[in-house]
């Protein structure tokens, strides 16, 4: 059983989140949103692509540009499918669970009324991106008539689990779970903004991109609020695991998922695919997706952690 404690005193050191918490039913994708199932039909179009060749890590590799455009398109469906299958593995696996824990009491320093009502929000607003990411996943399988293929689970949920199986207390557990839950609330933007900013990929795909990145840009702030009153009361034992694990999130969470691209491409028969994983693994520049790290630095300097990260923000390369 859960002891809840609500504190409505000390409001002003809960001012953004209270804002956050006030304008929700104006802002979140659940309360905008008008996506009906035929606007997900009519949005579809089958002589767009389903993912930007641009973001794939090897679209310039010779040996994918010399296959067949029919194969080519699949792997960009799988690129698609795999995008849709990580936002729901975030939110299920990662996000969902920081947040309930938030709301639960099981951190110090959350018990004001307007943590609980942001964590309770934003519970809902993950739980509506799992249903749109969705929506994206079934139409792509029904519309290309794709056969099945098993690819891992989303990069930051397997090296979250990984590194949980190294630790054996709940408490730190627990802490590791809510530090990625910052890092990716911080992150998802830079990625979901690739596709939301995308003109030449489905309409759909950008819509759902987009009303989730409006989302993921409330979320940002009102965790940062959130993390600073929980770190106030950590003890130095989690001041330190939280440090650790804050660095090995942003060096991991915008990396490009090798493993997933190799499976899809293995999957599909296509020729060299494992030559094609290794070429891309050995070139530093394709290591990640995208880096933007302008929040997490501003997040660091407030926190007072910038200087025990010991991370290189230089390499911040922001895509609009």
């Amino acid at each position: 059983m859960y002891e809840i404690h609500i504190d409505t005193e000390n409001d002003s050191l809960f001012q953004g989140t209270k804002k956050a918490a006030n304008i929700w039913k104006k802002k979140s994708a659940t309360k905008v949103n008008n996506l009906t199932q035929r606007d997900i039909e009519d949005m579809f179009k089958l002589e767009q692509e389903d993912y930007p060749r641009e973001i794939v890590p090897f679209a310039d590799h010779p040996d994918f540009l010399s296959a067949p455009e029919e194969l080519k398109q699949d792997v960009l469906s799988w690129g698609a499918i795999a995008y849709n299958n990580g936002a729901v593995s975030a939110e299920e696996k990662v996000s969902n669970p920081a947040f309930l824990m938030i709301l639960r009491d099981v951190f110090p320093g959350t018990s004001h009324e307007a943590i609980k009502l942001s964590a309770a929000q934003a519970i809902v607003d993950e739980s509506y991106h799992i249903l749109l990411h969705t929506y994206g996943t079934n139409i792509i399988y029904r519309k290309r008539n794709l056969k099945p293929l098993t690819i891992p689970d989303y990069l930051p949920s397997r090296i979250l689990n990984q590194l949980k199986e190294n630790v054996s207390l709940t408490w730190e557990k627990n802490l590791l779970t809510l530090v990625f839950a910052v890092v990716s609330e911080a992150s998802v933007n830079a990625y979901l903004n690739l596709i939301a900013n995308n003109t030449t990929i489905q309409p759909l795909f950008q819509k759902i991109a987009k009303l989730h990145s409006d989302d993921e840009y409330r979320h940002a702030k009102v965790c940062s609020e959130i993390i600073k009153s929980i770190y106030l009361h950590f003890n130095q034992d989690q001041k330190n695991l939280f440090i650790k694990t804050y660095k090995i999130g942003l060096e991991k969470i915008l990396a490009h998922d090798f493993d997933t691209w190799e499976s899809i491409l293995v999957q599909l028969g296509f020729k060299k695919a494992k030559e094609i994983i290794n070429d891309c693994r050995n070139m530093p520049e394709k290591s990640h997706l995208v880096r933007d790290y302008t929040f997490h630095k501003k997040f660091a300097e407030e926190m007072g952690i910038f200087e025990l990260l010991d991370f290189d923000f230089s390499k911040t390369k922001i895509v609009n």
